[in-house]
């Protein structure tokens, strides 16, 4: 990252890459650890990926690349706040544009409307402290990386293909939920769509995708 410490576009996709990676990898391991089995735990549709992590990964970089150095409780606080506002918000978000829930807690006294559980955010805050204390080292492994044209193709790829995925996901989903709640498709998009993807295919690939009827 350049002296007069501006993001580039490449940046914020690496940071949403690998974020949505270790995002799945950290939620297939507690998942594993907590129900003593492996589950799909896939939140994109192509790839070890979990977007909310990596959206995350992407937020956090830059509200606390510029806080100043030691300020651990400071971070740690509002990491635990932020944690729990931005799950919620991402939910919401989720079933109120898209119409579908990539997660919902189950009802009890520490659950938010199914979206945010409570003692989880104190791992966020946690979390988002590492990632702070880890930011100095980011910058300058990317930096170093970027001196080679190599790293300049591959963050091309990297991101052309990540950005198709997105799209694709997200395209996929949306035509899930309408032939869920029995919408015909009106277009060609839709009806090739629902020739290459279909609902075996998302839940094989989607598996936590739950449908808002």
């Amino acid at each position: 990252m350049n002296s007069n410490n501006k993001i580039s576009f490449y940046q914020i996709m690496w940071l949403y890459i690998i974020g949505s990676f270790l995002g799945f990898i950290g939620e297939t391991l507690f998942h594993i650890y907590t129900h003593g089995e492996f589950a799909n735990m896939q939140g994109m549709l192509y790839g070890p990926f979990k977007p909310l992590y990596g959206l995350g990964a992407v937020l956090m970089y830059l509200i606390y690349r510029n806080v100043g150095e030691k300020k651990y409780l400071f971070v740690l606080v509002t990491g635990i706040i932020g944690g729990a506002l931005y799950e919620y918000g991402v939910s919401l978000f989720e079933e109120t544009v898209f119409g579908y829930n990539s997660w919902l807690y189950p009802d009890g006294p520490l659950v938010i409307n199914g979206r945010v559980y409570l003692p989880y955010c104190l791992i966020w805050g946690v979390v988002i402290l590492i990632y702070y204390l880890a930011i100095p080292y980011i910058k300058k492994i990317y930096n170093y990386f970027y001196k080679f044209n190599w790293f300049k193709v591959l963050s091309f790829i990297a991101c052309f293909l990540m950005i198709i995925n997105i799209l694709l996901t997200v395209v996929v989903a949306m035509r899930y939920v309408d032939r869920s709640n029995g919408i015909e498709p009106r277009t060609i998009i839709g009806n090739t769509i629902d020739a290459f993807y279909d609902d075996n295919f998302v839940k094989d690939h989607l598996p936590l995708i739950k449908v808002k009827k």
